[in-house]
């Protein structure tokens, strides 16, 4: 019974991922996923963390917002708004951004955060290692089920 319900929360855990993964390529999906690169965000994001963001119109002071600057995406704790433009700070950063942010430049803000994650969901290095270890854990948890069952 324990085995059947790990597998079950097996398949459950590997859709969610799925979806979250498939709608990371999709331009009009509120949701996208990010690895953290740096230390900016210090200790609330470290350099690994895998964070999904979810795209609103509701951004408030204190958020972690991802936006875009010169081509790059940023991942800073949004200070204030004021007039369309946005004042935001990396955590572990003394001062503020020196350039202000425009809200048409927030792409969302992160509303979880799963330490280490990002250094197995690295979609260009390491999604073939991904699809085969859950490939390999799903035919498991099947031949485990089909096993019980018989």
């Amino acid at each position: 019974m324990f085995w059947r319900l790990l597998s079950y929360l097996g398949y459950i855990l590997s859709a969610v991922f799925l979806l979250l993964a498939l709608a990371n390529f999709i331009p009009q999906s509120p949701f996208k996923l990010v690895v953290v690169s740096s230390g900016s965000m210090r200790p609330a994001l470290k350099p690994a963390d895998l964070v999904i963001i979810y795209k609103t119109k509701d951004y408030r002071p204190k958020d972690i917002i991802l936006f875009s600057k010169s081509g790059k995406l940023i991942l800073h704790r949004l200070v204030n708004c004021t007039a369309g433009r946005c004042i935001t700070k990396g955590d572990a950063n003394p001062s503020a951004d020196k350039s202000l942010v425009a809200r048409q430049q927030i792409i969302g803000k992160v509303i979880l955060a799963i330490p280490w994650l990002g250094i197995i969901i690295n979609w260009r290095v390491f999604f073939p290692v991904i699809f085969i270890f859950w490939s390999v854990w799903l035919l498991f948890s099947l031949v485990l089920i089909l096993k019980n069952e018989t």
